[in-house]
């Protein structure tokens, strides 16, 4: 644990400094974000990593349930090959709450990614 509130104190400490580069900073919360990961860790010295788990599978929804896609999301081009599927929080707890069997369907769950808070 001596080396998890080590990483700790440093990121603090980089967050404090004036003029300090975003990426060092970046690149140090990711090491404490992996390290806590893998070390099975929630919660540790007041920072905690959070997963969003309203994640939902749009791109799912959009091939299997074009209706629904259209009704709540929306897709916009990026550049002629790229694409980006989009929904607001509101629509997002709508769909949620007019379309239980699709939100509650592990098919369209997805873990979300694990964010640092705390710091």
């Amino acid at each position: 644990m001596t080396e998890l509130k080590e990483l700790i104190s440093k990121c603090r400490a980089l967050k404090a400094e004036v003029g300090i580069k975003s990426s060092e900073l970046k690149e140090l919360k990711e090491e404490l974000r992996v390290f806590m990961i893998d070390s099975g860790l929630n919660k540790f010295d007041g920072v905690e990593i959070r997963r969003n788990l309203s994640a939902f599978d749009l791109e799912l929804l959009r091939l299997e349930k074009a209706g629904l896609f259209e009704r709540y999301a929306k897709r916009e081009e990026h550049t002629i090959t790229t694409f980006e599927n989009s929904i607001t929080k509101e629509k997002l707890k709508l769909l949620q709450k007019e379309h239980p069997e699709l939100w509650n369907d592990p098919d369209y769950r997805k873990e979300g990614t694990a964010r640092l808070y705390g710091l």
